[in-house]
């Protein structure tokens, strides 16, 4: 399950519904509302990756990267450092054809 399923929001959902799903859910899922502390530790990660806008891009960038298979399963880490890299390669391929171009 994904963050943006966790908090029950579509990927393009404002900050504030956001913050709304994610309070209506921790009211639900808090250990001691009756969940478990495995379900309020979830929904709290999944709010901490939606919440910021540069990890809500690098998760879509990541989603874009596996929609295309371009890479095989791997941890969170991995993935991260995956992403950069191939924002890297990307950069330094438009700065050597702007070279050649001159």
């Amino acid at each position: 399950m994904n963050a943006y399923e966790i908090l029950g929001v579509e990927e393009e959902t404002s900050m504030e519904n956001l913050r709304e799903a994610y309070h209506r859910i921790a009211r639900e899922v808090h250990p001691d509302a009756g969940g478990t502390v495995e379900e309020f530790l979830n929904l709290q990660k999944a709010y901490e990756i939606l919440k910021s806008d540069e990890r809500r891009e690098l998760l879509g960038g990541m989603r874009i990267f596996k929609r295309r298979k371009l890479r095989s399963p791997l941890n969170l880490s991995e993935q991260v450092m995956q992403y950069y890299e191939n924002l890297e390669a990307l950069s330094t391929e438009g700065q050597s054809a702007r070279r050649r171009a001159s």
